[in-house]
């Protein structure tokens, strides 16, 4: 779901403000005269109605300290997305005007200096070395399967915050029918050689 809003950096904290809703949460969205799917004027308690039934976008904010990362993403193919990850598995996706504002937010947060910041690579080299020590790890047995890949999927831009750049995580069990699933078997893997369900 896309909410419009604004996005506020001071020193303390990262505020996210929902548009129509009252930043200091005394309010809440205005109800107003507004158009229906199909352009026609609603009157202003049926959209409060409307709006009810529908889960509410909710403003919030994280403290400058509790941030741990902001890393580039992209947004419907552009450069303009940045995710922001804080302390308490939180992160959030943002929707920039354009790659040069996803930069300048990235680099305002930065410069702040959050005690728990880690800088994510953001060029190809970059993360091309990042990917070779992480490779090292899992091989040395230093990390599981699981944080290997989604250490993969995050330095490749994917996120759980945009379905259409969901992580992927690869099929490789072909038995299904076992009680008991033998790893020494090779007919236990999918033949990888040939793409899923051929």
């Amino acid at each position: 779901q896309v909410t419009k809003g604004t996005l506020v950096l001071s020193r303390d904290y990262l505020s996210f403000v929902v548009d129509g809703e009252d930043p200091l949460g005394e309010g809440g969205p205005a109800a107003a005269a507004e158009p229906d799917a199909h352009g026609r004027s609603v009157d202003a308690a049926v959209a409060a109605y409307q709006r009810a039934l529908l889960p509410k976008p909710l403003s919030f904010r994280y403290a400058v300290r509790d941030i741990t990362s902001a890393e580039h993403r992209r947004y419907q193919l552009r450069q303009i997305g940045l995710e922001v990850f804080a302390l308490g598995a939180r992160a959030a996706f943002f929707n920039l005007a354009s790659p040069k504002t996803r930069d300048r937010v990235a680099r305002s947060i930065r410069k702040l200096n959050p005690p728990r910041f880690r800088r994510t690579p953001t060029k190809p080299a970059h993360t091309a070395v990042a990917l070779d020590a992480l490779t090292t790890k899992w091989k040395e047995r230093h990390m599981s399967n699981f944080d290997y890949l989604m250490a993969v999927n995050r330095l490749a831009g994917r996120s759980f915050n945009d379905i259409s750049q969901y992580p992927v995580f690869p099929w490789v069990i072909a038995d299904y029918e076992s009680e008991e699933l033998d790893l020494a078997d090779a007919a236990s893997y999918r033949d990888l050689r040939y793409p899923i369900a051929a």
